[in-house]
């Protein structure tokens, strides 16, 4: 369910961008069904809090059972530029927080922390309007979907704690890298195999945007920005945890970071 207006609330703005944490429930962008969306939303409190325009365009989006940082433009240039920035995958690092149905002691990622917490998994996707097919093996007219994934840990009912850093950002790209790459569907995805009817889960898929590292659109930083201009590692950490190096900022990169849902620590 979307958090009311009087509670969501953007944690970064400027002239060009606003960034916020979408919770799960909430459509990115108005659908069919009418129901109130992020980019609506937000609208709605720039016009209120700023007595003036409240002009929000999208440039990627999260699925309506998911949750995490989002950035929106506030101008037709600033969309222009983040547009062609996730379109380019050495521009935009994502990272995911992530947790698992229960896995059984014999489950194939079970099998592969044994020899180590982390990897890398490609699944095969086909795209055909609202259906996505995903395979491990290439089939026509399928792309592949790239994942880098590191455990962070076991919980006690037996799900894992997943960190997910995807190579670009198609349709369900997540969804499927745990289902059908990992066979370790994620806490309320039904769609991909996890059980039905589960109370604890709430309609909600346990999947959570908790950074973004993406150029600012104006190319340089601005006064008083709440983020730390740092660029995300190409390896791993040796805790299994993907790590965020200072040592190597670009100037103008936005790290937006969304703090860690309820579920994620058990």
């Amino acid at each position: 369910m979307a958090k009311p207006l009087s509670i969501l609330r953007p944690f970064l703005v400027d002239h060009h961008i606003l960034a916020v944490c979408k919770p799960a429930g909430l459509l990115s962008v108005p659908d069919a069904t009418g129901d109130p969306s992020l980019v609506e939303l937000m609208g709605s409190w720039l016009r209120g809090a700023s007595s003036g325009a409240g002009h929000i365009l999208s440039v990627h989006r999260l699925d309506r059972a998911v949750s995490g940082v989002v950035i929106l433009a506030r101008t037709t240039k600033a969309a222009q530029r983040l547009c062609a920035a996730f379109r380019s995958p050495d521009l935009v690092h994502k990272l995911y927080l992530a947790r698992t149905e229960p896995l059984a002691a014999d489950s194939h990622l079970r099998a592969l922390c044994r020899d180590t917490p982390k990897g890398e998994v490609t699944v095969w996707m086909r795209h055909d309007g609202k259906n996505v097919v995903a395979r491990t093996e290439p089939f026509e007219g399928a792309r592949p979907a790239r994942t880098r994934w590191a455990l962070h840990g076991w919980l006690a009912d037996g799900s894992a704690q997943l960190e997910l850093s995807p190579e670009g950002g198609k349709r369900h790209h997540l969804r499927t890298a745990a289902a059908v790459g990992l066979d370790a569907p994620l806490r309320g995805d039904t769609r991909y195999g996890a059980r039905h009817g589960d109370s604890a889960a709430r309609g909600e898929v346990w999947l959570h945007a908790h950074v973004l590292a993406v150029p600012h659109p104006t190319a340089r930083s601005e006064d008083g920005m709440r983020q730390r201009l740092v660029t995300l590692s190409s390896e791993p950490g040796l805790d299994g945890r993907w790590q965020w190096d200072e040592a190597h900022c670009t100037p103008g990169q936005l790290v937006l970071e969304a703090s860690p849902p309820d579920w994620w620590s058990g």
